[in-house]
């Protein structure tokens, strides 16, 4: 089922490869980190772009679903990596133990209400 729209499904693809491919390069070409990491969010989106295309070309939801986990990640990884590049021991290691603290069922419910040694 084809929704009526102005733009063509394959010039959102067309778009898609085009920024895949920059942030492609990007990743290759560039030897700084924090370049790299907006060449791959670059890639993400792009690949997200696709994924909501096809969607709204088979009028179904499943691509914005993905989009939605996939864009989770996306931010968890930024937000990671922006705190790692400070450098800062104390902070990584109580991401570590909070992490590891919450990556259990059993505590899950109350690990980030709580100090990481309580866990």
């Amino acid at each position: 089922m084809n929704l009526p729209s102005t733009v063509p499904t394959e010039a959102y693809l067309v778009l898609s490869a085009i920024l895949f491919g920059i942030g492609a390069m990007g990743v290759m070409l560039r030897k700084s980190a924090l370049t790299m990491f907006m060449s791959v969010e670059l890639m993400l989106n792009a690949v997200n772009l696709s994924f909501v295309a096809f969607a709204r070309h088979f009028g179904r939801l499943d691509g914005q679903i993905i989009v939605f986990f996939v864009m989770a990640v996306a931010t968890g990884s930024s937000c990671v990596s922006s705190i790692g590049f400070r450098g800062d021991p104390a902070i990584l290691r109580f991401m570590s133990q909070t992490l590891a603290c919450c990556l259990t069922l059993s505590q899950a419910s109350w690990c980030w209400w709580s100090p990481a040694s309580a866990c």
